[in-house]
């Protein structure tokens, strides 16, 4: 399939705006829209497409330095129109940045990557001067001194000064806002005062070096280190909540202040820039930034990571201790690509980690140790070292490999790799044989099926007398007599290349001749071996009743020539007497 662009790039940005008497400068938005319109054969395609958008910092080689991944992407008549984010850092001032665009239609195994790279190219933004402002017609000064800012004002607050902005307002409005440094210990707070009864503040401890929120107590606290308390000024997580805490108003999702474990609930972890996710049960579980819909189900000790961009992901449980924030290591379950699940176990992983999450989608681990499926809507339920690597391939037991798309591999216990090669094709491993049945009993004793017993090459049928009823002698003779004149021939399958030959009878005429069987398109061998039984009984009759009566003409010819032998002995006599 030839896919070829045209590109149309639009870039939003904000300008801060400067007047006499107010300077103020709003922060810029990473984010673009980008407009294109695609061919496909010659032809503008209308449909859903995937995109991506890589970043480099060359027109060619050079180093990717951002990625957006764009699913289902409606695209009219050739045309489409994308929001494209590679955020803040990504862009280097005075630096140019080139996109490289890969796309595939939904039924394509992989992406075509649009040949040349479209370079980005920056857009003036306007910028609010660093100098202090100068006066004005309304009486505004400002004045610059090393790291101090002051309106009508050049020295720096002291120690123990209070500066601000105090207004009196009556009834229940906002009043006052002030900035204060406090005590020895310096303890620098931001707050409000009503009546000089409700005081509210936020403040940086000095002495501990935790920035705290005040209202009546301290109420919230965060640390140096990044731990959050409520309800604590110590808190030893990430968010350490003294009390219950309620999800929601009405109390349906509600977590005790209990521990089941060490750190329990709270060694969760949401990270930045998520949509619709979900923790469950006490776990050091990781989501990673731009996902969307996923989900963790829980487990004790645990390590779980959905990675950066991959959507629609689901950990049910199981894993083991993370090391390092964001990075998988051994006893992770770790998902890399969109709509991944693993359901409990450890140490398993879905999907492959080459920074694009929508290139092996859908795969499944139910649970087990260490296994993988990395192929797209590739399975795995469970096992030890099981690898699904192909998509829509199947993987279970122990160190089954299914290397190759629509492969189905199933292995027993025995501590070997097991798989083959080729596509949509099975394979299994039992070395204490094969049982399948397809019947059983009113107590469910299986009373039907076949077997491929430890060591062997062929099938053995059910064929037990206390398994059959109903029995009728058969004519031997007249099965002979219908095998042959059974047309017999040399054919080949269909299905198969016109070199392999087989020998045989149809199924229609085989049933013809003996009417026997459930399947008029087949011929079961159990029928066939019981049909050439009968036709060798019926050939073994023939043959003792033609010994039979050759035996009787060999008599009977015995019995002539002794006759004739004494009619020739008389004879001789007869002429010596003669003469």
């Amino acid at each position: 399939m030839s896919i070829r662009a045209r590109h149309f790039l639009f870039v939003a940005g904000v300008a801060a705006a400067l007047s006499a008497s107010i300077a103020r400068g709003q922060a810029l938005d990473a984010t673009f829209n980008y407009q294109g319109r695609i061919e496909v054969n010659g032809s503008a395609p209308t449909g859903l497409y995937d995109m991506t958008f890589r970043l480099f910092d060359a027109p060619t080689g050079g180093n990717q330095v951002g990625f957006a991944g764009f699913g289902n992407v409606q695209v009219n008549d050739g045309l489409f129109n994308l929001p494209v984010n590679f955020g803040d850092a990504a862009f280097t001032p005075g630096q140019s940045r080139w996109v490289e665009i890969a796309v595939r239609a939904p039924a394509d195994p992989a992406y075509t990557t649009l040949s040349g790279r479209q370079k980005l190219n920056a857009t003036p933004f306007a910028s609010v001067s660093r100098f202090p402002w100068t006066p004005g017609a309304n009486g505004l000064t400002a004045t610059f001194n090393g790291n101090f800012v002051g309106i009508n004002r050049q020295n720096a607050l002291s120690g123990n000064e209070v500066f601000g902005i105090r207004t009196n307002f009556g009834g229940t409005n906002y009043g006052g806002m002030y900035i204060q440094t406090d005590s020895a210990q310096g303890k620098p707070f931001y707050g409000y005062n009503t009546g000089n009864t409700n005081t509210a503040w936020t403040y940086l401890d000095g002495a501990s070096g935790s920035w705290r929120l005040f209202l009546g107590g301290d109420r919230l606290t965060v640390t140096g280190t990044g731990d959050t308390g409520i309800g604590t000024t110590t808190p030893g997580a990430k968010l350490d909540v003294a009390g219950d805490l309620r999800i929601s108003a009405d109390g349906t999702l509600r977590f005790p202040d209990r521990m089941v474990a060490e750190y329990g609930f709270f060694r969760n972890e949401f990270e930045t820039k998520f949509s619709a996710g979900i923790f469950s049960f006490e776990s050091p579980n990781i989501i990673l930034g731009n996902f969307e819909y996923s989900a963790f189900g829980g487990g004790v000790v645990t390590g779980k990571v959905i990675a950066d961009s991959a959507t629609g992901g689901f950990i049910g449980g199981g894993g083991s201790y993370r090391s390092f924030q964001g990075v998988p290591i051994v006893g992770f379950q770790t998902i890399y690509d969109n709509f991944g699940t693993i359901a409990g176990g450890s140490s398993n992983t879905v999907g492959t980690n080459d920074g694009d999450p929508f290139t092996q989608t859908g795969g499944t681990v139910s649970g087990g140790l260490q296994n993988i499926a990395s192929g797209a809507y590739a399975t795995v339920p469970g096992g030890e070292l099981n690898h699904a690597n192909g998509d829509y391939a199947f993987a279970a037991g122990r160190r089954a490999k299914a290397n190759g798309p629509g492969m189905f591999v199933l292995s027993d216990s025995n501590d070997f790799d097991f798989g083959g090669t080729g596509s949509n094709a099975m394979f299994a491993r039992f070395t204490n044989g094969y049982f399948f049945y397809t019947g059983v009993n009113g107590s469910g004793v299986p009373n039907a099926g076949a077997r491929l017993l430890a060591g062997s090459g062929s099938w053995t049928s059910l064929s037990d007398a206390a398994s059959k009823h109903a029995f009728e002698p058969v004519d031997a003779l007249e099965i002979l007599d219908k095998v042959a004149s059974m047309p017999v021939q040399r054919w080949s399958y269909k299905s198969q290349d016109a070199a392999v030959r087989h020998i045989g009878p149809t199924a229609q005429d085989f049933h013809a001749a003996f009417g026997v069987g459930d399947d008029p398109k087949g011929i079961t061998t159990v029928d066939a071996d019981g049909v050439a039984l009968a036709a060798i009984q019926g050939l073994n009759a023939k043959v003792e009743a033609q010994a039979r009566t050759i035996d009787a003409q060999n008599a009977l010819i015995e019995s002539q020539r002794r006759a004739i032998e004494e009619l020739a002995r008389r004879l001789e006599a007869i002429e010596r007497n003669a003469d």
